[in-house]
């Protein structure tokens, strides 16, 4: 869920696919529609914090990535963006 940081509005809510690569690495897609990427991008220039909550569970249950660690994983540079 995106949203702004305050809460007061839902931008969207994406679903998104993960693969693990041979190296160990995940890629995870996300599609958003037009009016979504809109919006974020008119938050960025306009210097507005977004809350980007995400939660990764694996198919068979075993395995769950929780929001702790999504920030961590982003805080240290883990996570980059491929247009």
């Amino acid at each position: 869920m995106i949203q702004k940081a305050d809460g007061s509005v839902t931008y969207g809510t994406l679903t998104s696919t993960a693969t693990v690569e041979s190296d160990g690495s995940i890629t995870v897609s996300m599609r958003m529609n037009d009016t979504l990427r809109a919006e974020l991008y008119d938050a960025y220039v306009n210097g507005r914090a977004v809350n980007f909550e995400m939660t990764a569970t694996a198919n068979s249950g075993n395995y769950a990535i929780d929001e702790d660690t999504t920030s961590r994983l982003l805080n240290n540079g883990a996570f980059r963006y491929v247009p």
